[in-house]
């Protein structure tokens, strides 16, 4: 059974979803009972207009839980490896504590059947994580048989499912959109909620891979299968009695007859795991309880702490995960519901990089990754072991990797808890020799992504050999107090063979090791000795640390947050014996108002005059108040630091395209034509623009009707640039209505005069102009004395004289009664008259 917490609250009944105020009591309860302050932000889903408001929230910046709050309440925690799924009884919270499991019982070759993950092929020396510009939104459908809707979690209550369904999308998109480009939208559709035992679809004494093989089949009988793009069903099987708690077809979302291919018990950390299996993830632990991780690639340490992994905290994909799955994921079609965005991809400059480092075995180690990204104010950092192994191989991988990081170098060392105990399975637990392949990942997408977003990579891949040796470790423990500009004589070893000819470097922290802003010394021989000045400055967290330029090898004073760092107090006395750091100002890059971002110049270190020793240069750019790839603000800071001083200059650049584009070649211009002529077809013309390349060109097109006749037909043309500006054309084609009168009716004038010169002819009047007309007319004996195919052209009419061949005395008038067909055109449509006509 799980663990149930509950917790009364001091708001008596509480109307769920009423305001804010209401939200903020049950969040705040949430954190009260776990004891850690959590930063809730509001997240919008699919169940908003419901009433449903979802938030997720953070702890040090790390994710720890999810709330939506409605009717009902649904949430999740997860926090130092201890996992809840949160509900509400009677006014009050419910914490039920998530058990360990499994995702399926692969574990044996001889049960590694149709839905277990397939063996990796060799990869590539130079791996590459796919970009795409467009978000994939799929519409997530998640079944909830009769067994699980009388559930203690649900007690038969609608409003507790939307709840869940609203938190689980909250939760899925808060991973899946940051890390993959994914976001989902859970179908609200109450047909997925068997509410009546005679229709169950799942009971509990059914195994997980018949829910998994079914469920697509299920969901679609009950939705339509074009009503949704992937689904799982939630069931507690059989097949829990052996610690499964899910399992998933592998790839499955991409056929329409497995994308529902997935079970899953009411825990939100393995509702994401199956449907990672869905887009195409595998497992990525190296071992679990025993298992020898048969069906999996064993990228991570241990039972691993990804998503596709079986550890904690499971709220990231491991860039293993992320390179299969966009892979994968950007080669099928888009659909009409996904967003397409215009961003750039951040870059690694891989010349900076070494395909190959060295160093001692006990040494803590780092990366820095050098990426820019031309329209991002902020990236993303990971590095993660990446040694494949299949099926029965043995796994290598011993170092555990973390959620991507803002900090930049990303390093392995020893972490510590806020009470001061080693994180488990941190640094360098595991360490062994050998050479291992790292793969080091950028990515533009924010900590915490709210809005939506296209999420792009860069990827890197090197090598680490760790060797018998020397371990990079100082060996100077400082004293608990200095002052500002106290010298302090710093040791530390070094193994002569692997550091040959290195060089290091010595900062200083003054938040106990999250960030070195001060250098203490630019530069120095890597021979383990060198004495130091500490800066002027007051803080109780300082930490020295030693690194080797351009190698990965660093080392650190005491750092954890209980019993580390030391204080500097800053001494207002000291009197410099040097000239003061200064700019040269005529050196200072001047501030920038550009219209495009191919103008900004490169980068122009500022030189400086004075300083106490050997001055060290750095320069960071940060975007802001990005709104496209040309307008957007870049702060270009440098830093100059001599070890007793620091210096900074801020560069801004602010650039703002407002040109539109402009069209090429010659324009269609307007023409007039007649009724009868064939319209022009819209024709496509092309755009250029100053900043950006290629823009679209949008075409649309309008008609104008007059008394029910096409009068008009305008053609527009709108170039469109990535910031917005536009320019348009516009081409009219005006029509020429030929004017025929539908009230004049036709008039056949059937009195012919034998009289010279006379008018009275026979006539008709009143037809369509220049079309023809027919003629017949027959005597009394129903004989032809008169016909004509052109009548009233080119002066052909009856006079009362006979044209056809046979009558007798055809030379001669006629005179009498004769009866006459008439054959002609009205308002475009044939139409006939018959009568009598008269000669006399």
């Amino acid at each position: 059974m799980r663990n149930i917490i509950t917790i009364g609250l001091l708001i008596g009944c509480v109307f769920f979803g009423k305001a804010q105020n209401e939200a903020d009591k049950w969040l705040k309860a949430v954190s009260a009972q776990q004891g850690i302050d959590i930063q809730w932000q509001e997240r919008p889903t699919s169940f908003a207009k419901k009433g449903i408001k979802s938030f997720v929230g953070y702890h040090n910046g790390n994710f720890v839980a999810t709330l939506s709050v409605g009717k009902s309440v649904s949430g999740s925690f997860n926090y130092q490896g201890i996992s809840y799924e949160i509900s509400d009884s009677k006014g009050q919270l419910v914490f039920y504590k998530d058990e360990e499991g499994i995702c399926g019982n692969q574990d044996k070759e001889e049960q590694h059947n149709l839905y277990a993950r397939p063996i990796l092929a060799a990869k590539q020396a130079q791996p590459k994580i796919a970009n795409t510009q467009v978000l994939r939104v799929y519409r997530l459908a998640m079944h909830i048989p009769y067994s699980t809707f009388t559930t203690e979690h649900f007690k038969e209550k609608l409003e507790k499912v939307e709840t869940f369904w609203a938190d689980t999308e909250n939760f899925l998109n808060e991973i899946y959109l940051r890390d993959l480009g994914v976001r989902f939208e859970v179908l609200k559709d109450e047909r997925l909620i068997i509410k009546d035992e005679a229709k169950e679809t799942f009971r509990r004494t059914h195994r997980a891979d018949y829910v998994m093989s079914n469920s697509t089949r299920v969901i679609g009988e009950l939705i339509g299968e074009n009503s949704y793009d992937v689904g799982i069903s939630l069931v507690y099987t059989s097949s829990l009695n052996k610690g499964t708690r899910g399992l998933a077809y592998i790839e499955g979302v991409y056929q329409p007859n497995t994308k529902a291919d997935a079970v899953a018990v009411l825990t939100k950390e393995v509702i994401a795991h199956e449907i990672g299996h869905l887009f195409g993830g595998r497992h990525t632990f190296s071992s679990h309880k025993g298992s020898t991780a048969y069906d999996s690639e064993k990228t991570e340490q241990g039972s691993g702490t990804s998503v596709m992994s079986y550890g904690s905290p499971r709220d990231f994909f491991s860039l293993s995960s992320i390179e299969r799955i966009r892979k994968r994921l950007t080669e099928v079609p888009t659909k009409a519901h996904d967003k397409t965005f215009t961003t750039q991809a951040p870059r690694i400059d891989h010349n900076k990089l070494k395909s190959h480092y060295t160093i001692p075995k006990g040494t803590f180690f780092q990366f820095y990754i050098p990426a820019t990204d031309p329209d991002s104010e902020q990236l993303l950092y990971a590095v993660n072991q990446h040694n494949v192994r299949n099926a029965d191989e043995t796994p290598i991988t011993q170092y555990t990797i973390y959620k991507p990081t803002i900090a930049n170098p990303v390093t392995i060392k020893k972490e510590y808890n806020d009470s001061g105990t080693a994180v488990a399975n941190s640094g360098l637990v595991h360490q062994t020799t050998g050479t291992f392949t790292f793969w080091l990942g950028v990515s533009d997408a924010q900590p915490q992504q709210s809005a939506d977003y296209i999420v792009q990579y860069d990827l890197a891949e090197t090598k680490v050999t760790v060797k018998e040796g020397t371990p990079f470790e100082i060996t100077t423990t400082p004293k608990n107090k200095y002052k500002g500009g106290e010298k302090i004589s710093l040791q530390w070893k070094v193994d002569t063979a692997i550091f040959a000819d290195t060089k290091v470097r010595v900062l200083l922290s003054d938040d106990l090791g999250k960030t070195f802003k001060h250098i203490v010394l630019a530069e120095t021989a890597n021979d383990g000795a060198e004495e130091v000045t500490l800066p002027n400055i007051n803080t109780s967290k300082a930490v020295l640390k030693v690194e080797v330029i351009e190698g990965l090898a660093f080392a650190l004073t005491d750092y954890n947050p209980k019993t580390g760092g030391f204080t500097i107090e800053k001494d207002d006395s000291l009197v410099p014996t040097y000239e003061p750091l200064a700019f040269v100002a005529s050196t200072l890059p001047h501030d920038l108002n550009l219209s495009c971002a191919k103008e900004v110049p490169a980068v122009v270190t500022p030189t400086t005059t004075g300083g106490c020793a050997s001055v060290s240069y750095r320069v960071q750019e940060q975007k802001t108040a990005v709104q496209c790839l040309n307008r957007f603000t870049l702060l270009r800071i440098f830093t100059a630091t001599d070890g007793c001083s620091t210096l900074t200059h801020t560069q801004t650049i602010k650039v703002w395209d407002d040109v539109p584009p402009t069209f090429v070649g010659d324009l269609p211009q307007d023409i007039t034509i007649d009724e009868n002529e064939q319209i022009p077809t819209q024709q496509s013309i092309s755009a250029e623009d100053g900043c950006a390349g290629a823009p679209t060109v949008k075409r649309t097109q309008e008609e104008e009707y007059t008394d029910g006749k096409l009068t008009k037909v305008i053609y527009h043309w709108v170039a469109r640039d990535v910031c917005g500006n536009e320019r348009s054309h516009t081409q009219t084609i005006n029509i020429k209505v030929v004017k025929t009168s539908e009230k004049e009716e036709v008039v056949v004038y059937n009195g012919v005069s034998l009289e010279n010169n006379s008018e009275n002819y026979f006539r008709i009047d009143n037809t369509d102009a220049n079309t023809a007309i027919s003629v017949v007319i027959f005597d009394e004996m129903g004989l032809k004395v008169y016909e004509s195919h052109h009548y009233q052209e080119y002066g052909e009419v009856f006079r009362g004289y006979p044209n056809v061949q046979g009558v007798i005395g055809r030379n001669k008038s006629l005179a009498g009664t004769y009866f006459y067909i008439v054959r002609y055109y009205k308002n475009g449509k044939e139409e006939a008259k018959q009568g009598f006509l008269y000669v006399r």
